[in-house]
């Protein structure tokens, strides 16, 4: 069966660059996350009536988790308990830090559309902007070091080590 020449082209330029399979995978992780993140905190501060830090927090962590499982075994390709406190300690450092980038985004954002004296509604609007626009920014953070530390089996972070010390020699 042919493919189609837009099919062809993607799977041409996916085998030219490895990376960029990975980084549509972890994507694609990050909206499975972002969807079972918002349904707990729908959940728990819509209908259970929990307070929103307690809410976030339990948010925070099921989106955490999930995406944790499925970049894992699917956008880096671990598989079995090889490596895996390593990988779930790294990469909890690494969301914990997106979400304090997030928090210190937010709240200066508040703080400083509050001392403007803007209307509730735009306050709101420039804290989602502050909100949104750090996680876009962390976004490729947390791929670089989830793919070159946390991910990164220890044959090639070695190998590009080496690499590093040889162009620097």
């Amino acid at each position: 069966m042919k493919l189609s020449p837009v099919t062809d082209r993607i799977r041409a330029l996916i085998g030219r660059r490895p990376g960029l399979l990975r980084f549509i995978r972890y994507s694609g992780a990050s909206v499975a996350a972002t969807v079972v993140s918002s349904g707990t905190l729908a959940l728990t501060f819509g209908h259970l009536n929990w307070g929103t830090r307690e809410a976030n927090i339990a948010a925070f962590c099921s989106g955490a988790l999930v995406a944790f499982v499925i970049n894992r075994a699917w956008a880096w390709q671990h598989r079995g308990s090889a490596g895996m406190a390593r990988h779930f300690v790294g990469y909890w450092v690494v969301a914990i830090a997106a979400a304090l980038a997030a928090f210190a985004c937010t709240s200066v954002a508040d703080s400083l559309a509050r001392g403007a004296g803007l209307s509730h509604g735009t306050q709101t609007l420039i804290v989602e902007g502050a909100y949104f626009g750090s996680y876009a920014v962390t976004f490729v953070a947390k791929f670089l070091l989830l793919d070159r530390f946390v991910f990164a089996s220890r044959a090639a972070a070695r190998s590009r080590a080496q690499v590093e010390n040889t162009t620097r020699a």
